[in-house]
This record gives C-alpha cells, structure tokens and sequence, in this order.
C-alpha cells in the first residue's frame, strides 16, 4: 500500500476484556523470568524460553484482537526467536548483551507494524523516527495499563477502590520506606538489632527473589503498554509522516555554500594524506612491513585513528544529508550528492587500508574478541557507505532496508559462529601446525567456556621444547582453574542458566 497512515478511530479510554487480564498476569510471569534468566550464572536455555514465551504471546494476543498478520510477520517472529537460541549456543556475555538489545528492538519494533498503530511500510526513509516511536513513545504511553487490566473490576466499589491502585502506592514506598529504614537504623541500635534479626530470618535466596519481582513489575508495565498501545492504536499523534516532514524540513538551515566549504578542507586533507603516506598505510594490502617495525607495532599504528576517521566521516555526511537545505522539490542538489560520493570513497579507502592492516595483524599475532569485533564492525560500515554511494544516484534506493537487512544477517554472524570458540580454535591450530609460531595463553584464559575445548589440545605438548611444555603446564592450569571456578558458582548453576559451551566445558575440566 501506497498509504503510511491507517485511518482508523483514536481509542481515547482504557477497555480491558478476558484477554487483557490474562495477558497482564502473563507479563508479570514474563518480567520475573527476564530478571531471573538474564541473571545469576549468565543467560542460558531459561532466556530463550522468555524470548519465546514473549514472541509467542504477542503473536497470539494480536490474534485474539483481530490483528491480520501476513506471512512475512510470522518469518520476522521466527527469525527473532531462532536467535534467542544463542543464549544456549555460546557463552560470550558481551555478545548475549547484544543479542538482548536486539532482540528487545526486534520485538518492540514488530509490534509497532501492525495495523493498529498505523503503519504498513516496514523499513522506509523515516526508519530513524519509527525506531524512536516504537522504543520510547508506544511503551510508555500505555505504561500503567497492565494494573487496571489485569485487577480492575466491572464491578467496582462505591468508595472507588482498586487493588491496583494500591499496588501502585505500594511499589511507590519502596525506595521511601528503603531510605528511612536505613536512617532509622544509624539512629537506634535496639532498631537496628530488630532490623537485623528480620533480615536474618529471610535467606538470602528469598531477597534476591524479591529484588527480581521488584525489577520485573516495571519490565512488565513497559512490555503490556507496548502491545496494548500498538493493538489499540494509541499516540498515533505522536511522529506522525506530517510531523516527520516538517521536523526534516526546519532542520536543513545550513546554506549550500556553508556546506561544500566545509567539506572542501577535508578532501584535500584526505588528498595529502594519501599521497604523502600511501606506501606507509597501504603497505598492509601486500603485508609488506616497514623497515624497523614489527608486524604489532605497523598494524596498531594509525588502525583505530583510522576507524575513527572513518566514524567521523559517516556522522559528516549524515549532517550534510539532514541539515544543508534542499531544492525546492525536495531532493538534495547534485553538487551536495558528489561531495557525498567523494567523502564515502575516501572512507572506503581508508576502511580497506584498516582492513588490510588488520589482517596482517591477525596473521602475526592471532586472534583476540577485540580484533574480531573491531573487524566485524569496519566490514558493516563498509557497506552502509556503498549504499550511500548507490543511494545517491538511485533516489527509490531503499537505504535503510538494505542496511537492516545486512545487519541481521551480519549480526547473526557473529552470534552463530560462537566468537570465542573461533578464536581459540584459530589461534591453537596456528600453534599446533606452524612452526615456531606462538600463542597468548592469557588471552585463552579470559575466553568463556567456548574455548575450553580447544584449550585442551594444548595439554599435550607439540615437541620436546621446553617453551612448549610450558605451555601445556600453563593450559592445564587454565583448565584447573576453571574447574575450581565452576565449583564456587554451583549455587547459582541450574537448568535455568543451562548452555552447550558450559556443559561441553564441564565435562572436560572435570578430568583436572
């Protein structure tokens, strides 16, 4: 459809049915398990039964409202859920942080498309404002609904009272009653003595409980108001297309001849730079390494100021894109596209030079989690400049769905792959089969489960040299030490917090 605003009745007032009740209680159900699964050991298989729990019942909820969804809807469900699968798949905690926030968005973000928050275009020009919309306005706008539906009552009280409207004042004495509890107790030690035995008489399992029902009541508010706000169509006024429009167009203030004159200096710059240093830098695309430098200090030198660059330069031309005022159709003059084009070569040279650099690096040294997602990120910002460089000569380019669309697939990547798995796995056959070739055994120790595998094979010594029976003296410790770590954490293992890198981990520390 040509249309991107559904022209429907504005609910003004709450109405709450069966559905919304069982649906509220669900979502507190949900809010606990988010705080309890993402918590503790590290999130395993009980994280990826609360992502399926989630996705599984917006789907059904949108059913029971009526909401069509098309069969590409379905897809993006599955997908989404198929990557809350890496919560048992790998042990990264930097990665399964990632893989929450996208899949928070991914979520948020499918319930904001539906018919009834009017709009049926998926991923357009206005991308930026619906991920806006969709995380901070429908969430909140609805943010108390859960209470009334899921206590209030048809038939309610003369004197007015609602349980949820004591549940709400309840939860708002919570940081007052904390902070004069404590006051009270520097005052009075006879207090405090009676404080303490209260606290004593609940373990320390029941208070962790209750903290993670505390958080979880305001995760559950922030989910139920999404879905109820989308189903029902609320803060439709809210970044409507005219309001996009004209927010885009009062922001293109800056004259043309302000922004070739900026850009200009950076050209030549970028100029100069090439020409002077260009055997120095692109030295790395035949990895042939300066005389006096090792191949660390060659790749390290000028690869992050060049990854800056790089940044810079993407914010550069988004600034120019959005705040250079634009022809009187609309479209952005020729001149302003070819300073454009010329600022994402630039990039991608320098980019290809990072690159480059980076790979001589990672053939002299091996791999670590910080060149990995360092390389990764280069390759993604890579092709969000060429499809600036497409965008500018083909207007009905559709940018930000091609770039999503790379994302996804570019995210899923890095989470399938298993980083730490890849990177012990590369840097011990590097050892095992090159001669003289060595190997970081505390960049192997701060890997997660994922490497102890790998870092068995380390255990027998490849020859009879001295330095590699260090080595398999040092994996064995590693080893060790994981084991005895792993005992000191049984109490807050579980099958809650269940992953395959862990359980493969247990059973081979458990011969040290």
């Amino acid at each position: 459809m040509d249309q991107n605003v559904y022209e429907g009745p504005v609910i003004e007032k709450y109405k709450f049915g069966v559905p919304e009740r069982v649906f509220a209680f669900l979502y507190f159900a949900v809010g606990y398990l988010i705080c309890k699964s993402f918590s503790g050991a590290g999130a395993g298989l009980g994280a990826f039964i609360t992502v399926v729990i989630i996705i599984a019942s917006v789907a059904v909820y949108f059913s029971v409202k009526g909401i069509g969804q098309r069969p590409w809807q379905y897809a993006y469900l599955c997908v989404t859920a198929a990557f809350g699968s890496v919560y048992i798949l790998s042990d990264n905690g930097f990665i399964k942080f990632l893989l929450t926030v996208f899949i928070l968005f991914a979520v948020t973000f499918y319930m904001y498309f539906t018919e009834g928050s009017g709009r049926y275009e998926f991923v357009n020009d206005m991308f930026v404002f619906d991920m806006i919309k969709s995380l901070f306005i429908m969430p909140f706008c609805s943010i108390a609904a859960i209470f009334p539906a899921a206590f209030s009552s048809k038939r309610e009280k003369k004197s007015g009272f609602k349980f949820w409207h004591v549940l709400l004042g309840l939860l708002l004495a919570v940081a007052p009653t904390a902070i004069v509890a404590y006051l009270l107790i520097s005052a009075d030690a006879g207090f405090s003595k009676i404080m303490k035995n209260v606290a004593d008489f609940f373990s320390k399992d029941v208070w962790s409980e209750v903290i993670r029902v505390m958080f979880g009541v305001p995760l559950a508010m922030l989910l139920f108001g999404a879905v109820y706000a989308n189903v029902t169509g609320r803060c439709r006024g809210a970044l409507t297309k005219e309001q996009r429009e004209g927010f885009l167009k009062a922001v293109s203030f800056l004259p043309r001849a302000a922004a070739y004159a900026a850009v200009t200096p950076l050209c030549v710059l970028y100029v100069i730079f090439l020409t002077v240093q260009a055997k120095y830098y692109f030295g790395g695309f035949s990895a042939d390494v300066p005389a006096g430098m090792t191949y660390a200090e060659y790749a390290r030198s000028g690869f992050f100021e060049l990854c800056a660059v790089a940044v810079i330069n993407a914010l550069i031309i988004i600034a120019l894109t959005v705040f250079t005022k634009k022809k009187e159709d609309g479209k952005s003059p020729v001149s302003l596209k070819i300073c454009s084009v010329v600022l994402c070569c630039f990039t991608l040279l320098l980019i290809a030079v990072a690159i480059s650099k980076m790979a001589v690096y990672i053939g002299g040294y091996g791999l670590t989690r910080l060149r990995v997602y360092t390389s990764w990120f280069m390759i993604l910002l890579a092709f969000a400049f060429v499809f600036l460089i497409i965008r500018q000569f083909a207007r009905k380019f559709n940018f930000f769905a091609c770039l999503t669309a790379v994302f996804v697939v570019w995210f899923g990547v890095l989470c399938f792959c298993d980083v730490d798995a890849r990177i012990a796995e590369y840097n011990v056959n590097i050892y095992m089969t090159q001669k003289d070739a060595s190997i970081d055994m505390n960049e192997l120790a701060n890997l997660s489960d994922s490497a102890v595998p790998y870092i068995e094979k380390l255990t027998t010594p490849k020859d009879d040299r001295v330095k590699s029976k260090k080595i398999a003296d040092h994996a064995r410790m590693i080893l060790a030490d994981k084991k005895v770590s792993k005992e000191k954490s049984e109490g807050v293992n579980g099958v809650i917090y269940f992953n395959l890198p862990q359980y493969r981990a247990e059973q081979v520390t458990g011969k040290y």
